[in-house]
């Protein structure tokens, strides 16, 4: 369109509308988009600078018909009005659009350290949580112990105190210990135990004690008895078990002990050892009585066969000789019948204490039944037996024996039989061949020893070694 020409209609519909747009354009931008976008306040000065140009430029074109003389400066000022304005907004716009990337990496930044902080805040909470739960499981945990403690201390079945290392002063005392001795605890907190709990008799042996812990001495856990006296005088008996408290510099300060009353015990163990003690010799008294003649003393018959075969077998390992004796009290009846059961066990009584003073240690001497003795002597040949054989017949016949007033003499008659070196004579045999010579001496009239020298065993013919006399 030319100067000096007049608008057509369509072109000032087109102007308007522009011009509306432009309006619109000036008042919103800085009003909702910047609400809604944001950015810095300079560019939508700029856009706001660009669309008025525009606008001015707009309302230029539209007056220029109605003044005339201002269509040369609208010519004029047509191209200024349009570039700048267009510049502006354009500078506007892609300030904003700088505006918006910036602030949108700054949110991106600020979202990011939000969720950190939030994360942060979080594993915080987190770890709050642990520690309020850990804190909550100590409590618990001390809170058991505590109760464990509190019950321990106030169960009348252990006793339990605590003292000054120092002094030996009362600092704990449990119910246990109240129950033991009577005293509560408002009488003996603050006191010595030496003087509350001991004898005086058992006092310095506590003190110094007390100075071996202190020094070393003593091992700082263990154990002791000990007595104590309660309030009505009654000595109980005391297990210690003890340790040492030591403060943070190490150093002992307390000992705490756990006892238990083991008077009882001991008293019952005592009677139980008495009663074992007691069981032991009557044990001992029946073996004795079982192997031992009980009118005499001598071995029985029984304990002399296993004897005898002990002996029997050594004669036989060593090459050594082994002699038997079979000795009979001659006309022992007759005393019995006349003076009485009682002289006749008097007369066995004397005879075995003659046997046992001449026999040696290792020689065997066994009340054989009624009034007949078996004597075994190792390593004794048939000259040695016969010798000891007679001198024990004229010890029995020279020994005299009393019975209230009546004064009795004994003879006997004794058999020998001899198992020589290398002879494997059986016990049996060894003690048949003594029987038979005791009865050939008694044959011969008694008082006398005969052995058993036959080589035939079908043909006994004991010798003769001694007669009466």
């Amino acid at each position: 369109m030319g100067t000096g020409d007049s608008l057509s209609e369509w072109q000032v519909t087109d102007h308007l509308l522009r011009l509306g747009v432009l309006l619109f354009a000036a008042i919103s931008i800085p009003t909702l988009v910047r609400k809604r976008v944001g950015g810095a306040s300079i560019s939508y000065t700029m856009m706001v600078c660009g669309l008025t140009f525009l606008v001015m430029g707009e309302v230029l074109w539209l007056a220029s018909p109605i003044a005339p003389d201002w269509q040369l400066r609208a010519a004029d000022l047509h191209l200024p009005l349009y570039s700048g304005g267009y510049f502006l907004v354009l500078a506007g716009f892609l300030a904003l659009m700088r505006d918006i990337r910036r602030g949108q990496v700054w949110d991106r930044q600020a979202a990011s350290a939000e969720r950190a902080r939030a994360e942060a805040s979080h594993l915080q909470e987190e770890r709050l949580q642990v520690g309020l739960d850990e804190l909550e499981r100590v409590q618990a945990t001390l809170r058991h112990e505590r109760d464990f403690v509190r019950g321990i201390l106030e169960t009348n079945e252990v006793v339990i105190l605590s003292t000054e290392l120092e002094d030996g002063r009362l600092v704990v005392f449990n119910k246990g210990a109240e129950h033991l001795t009577g005293y509560s605890r408002e009488e003996v907190i603050g006191r010595p135990f030496r003087e509350v709990l001991l004898a005086p008799e058992d006092r310095a042996a506590i003190v110094q004690w007390r100075e071996d812990v202190l020094a070393g001495r003593r091992s700082p856990v263990g154990g002791l008895e000990q007595f104590v006296v309660t309030k009505s005088g009654e000595r109980r008996l005391i297990s210690w078990k003890y340790t040492v408290c030591h403060d943070e510099q190490a150093r002992p300060t307390h000992l705490a002990a756990f006892g238990s009353d083991i008077t009882r015990q001991r008293e019952m163990q005592e009677r139980l050892e008495q009663a074992k003690a007691d069981l032991e010799r009557a044990n001992a008294e029946l073996e004795r009585l079982a192997a031992t003649d009980y009118l005499t003393g001598l071995v029985n018959r029984r304990l002399a066969a296993t004897l005898f075969e002990h002996e029997m077998v050594r004669s036989r390992r060593g090459g050594l000789p082994l002699a038997v004796i079979l000795l009979d009290l001659d006309r022992f009846k007759t005393i019995n019948d006349t003076y009485g059961h009682e002289a006749g066990d008097a007369v066995l009584k004397d005879v075995a204490q003659t046997l046992k003073g001449r026999l040696r240690a290792t020689d065997i001497v066994a009340r054989y039944g009624g009034d007949e003795f078996l004597l075994v002597l190792p390593d004794t040949g048939r000259e040695g037996s016969a010798f000891l054989a007679e001198e024990i017949r004229q010890l029995v016949q020279r020994t005299p024996i009393r019975h209230g007033e009546v004064q009795l003499t004994m003879t006997s008659s004794l058999g020998l039989a001899v198992a020589a070196p290398g002879q494997f004579l059986s016990i049996d045999e060894l003690v048949r061949r003594a029987d038979e010579a005791m009865y050939r001496a008694k044959k011969l009239g008694g008082n006398r020893v005969a052995t058993w020298d036959s080589p035939a065993e079908a043909e006994v013919a004991p010798g003769l070694v001694t007669g009466a006399g």
